[in-house]
């Protein structure tokens, strides 16, 4: 038995490839692979107009995939406005953490899937903007 802690999203397929070799496995595939939305940031199709930081922004938390967190907005115009004051995520984050990253609660989406906690306290006003982001996800 081979127990592997720590390491990071960046290095697991090293990590797990150097853990095999140890107990013996041969013929590796040591190919890289990126992660999804690691390639292409240069030909993001935006589907609506933001500005360079915005795009910055986006681009350094979901890569590629970026895209796809502001799509929603199309169709809901307040998506597009801050998620907490003072930060650059947007609410169109909250529902984008809730259905494709598995956040649960207003905690994960703020303190694990965007910037909004380095805004300070993560107090109720910012939990009310992201239960208006989606008051759907709620349960």
């Amino acid at each position: 038995m081979l127990s592997v802690a720590g390491g990071k999203l960046t290095t697991y397929r090293r990590i797990a490839l150097d853990a095999l070799a140890q107990l013996g496995v041969r013929n590796l595939d040591r190919a890289p692979r990126p992660l999804p939305g690691a390639v292409g940031l240069a030909s993001v199709a935006w589907p609506l107009e933001l500005d360079a930081p915005t795009r910055s922004h986006l681009l350094h938390l979901y890569g590629s995939r970026a895209a796809d967190v502001v799509r929603p907005a199309l169709h809901d115009a307040s998506l597009l406005e801050p998620l907490v004051s003072g930060r650059p995520d947007l609410r169109a984050q909250d529902p984008w953490a809730r259905t494709q990253e598995f956040a649960m609660l207003d905690e994960d989406v703020l303190r694990r899937r965007t910037t909004g906690w380095l805004a300070g306290s993560v107090g109720s006003e910012h939990v009310s903007k992201v239960d208006a982001a989606d008051p759907a996800a709620r349960s």
